[in-house]
């Protein structure tokens, strides 16, 4: 009895064993899904935030273009009337704080202002809108700035427009290959007239002899009623 007991009661050891061991596994698994879970929770959300800060940085950069668009005529006009002398030196003070607190103001927006006076043409951040010479000054120096240019995190708003220091020579032969297209154009437009004036001429010739032919038909006409009439006038 005893023997059979034991083996009942070993019988039921082991399953006891075989059930805390199934109850582990299944806990286990749970926690690696709940961990991978939240894992990809946290990527996901981490993915977002950053998307969020790149378009609230956007969203900026695109709002301080388009202000800075809009103020940069005021600028150009304040800074156009004080090239000019101004006999009330008030007033003159009072433009020169003006376009002063709106430097400032670009400035404190991380704008860079172009002027580049006396420095190399760059042709990524400078427009040329004239030439001229200036013999103790090396070639394609900035002579004068007609319109500062404008910058906002490294990429160019407005271009410079500049006047840069070119050879005569040099600007001798573009304004030899303008003048060259100008008679280009020139003679090309001589040619069609000359065409149409020989088309005119002979439209005016066909005129003529069509003109010719029916005076002759006319003439014809008339002569041989005069015939008939006189030899009626016989019978």
């Amino acid at each position: 009895m005893r023997k059979s007991t034991n083996n009942r009661k070993g019988e039921s050891v082991v399953k006891k064993d075989d059930g805390s061991r199934s109850s582990k596994k299944s806990s286990q698994e749970e926690i690696k899904d709940l961990t991978g879970l939240l894992q990809r929770l946290q990527a996901e959300f981490n993915n977002y935030k950053r998307r969020v800060d790149e378009e609230k940085k956007t969203y900026s950069v695109l709002a301080k273009k388009n202000f800075v668009e809009k103020l940069i005529p005021i600028i150009d006009h304040f800074e156009l009337a004080l090239r000019h002398e101004c006999m009330d030196k008030n007033y003159e003070m009072g433009m020169k704080m003006i376009h002063g607190l709106l430097i400032d103001m670009l400035v404190s927006e991380h704008i860079s202002i172009l002027d580049p006076l006396d420095q190399k043409f760059d042709p990524n951040t400078h427009e040329v809108i004239s030439t001229s010479y200036v013999s103790d000054k090396e070639e394609d120096v900035v002579l004068d700035v007609q319109q500062k240019g404008y910058l906002l995190g490294g990429k160019v708003i407005r271009s410079a427009r500049v006047v840069i220091n070119k050879k005569a020579e040099e600007i001798g032969k573009v304004i030899e290959k303008e003048n060259d297209d100008g008679m280009d154009s020139t003679s090309d437009e001589n040619s069609l007239n000359e065409t149409g004036d020989e088309k005119n001429d002979e439209s005016d010739s066909y005129k003529d002899e069509e003109i010719e032919v029916k005076k002759n038909d006319y003439v014809e006409e008339k002569s041989g009623e005069s015939v008939e009439n006189k030899s009626n006038d016989k019978k």
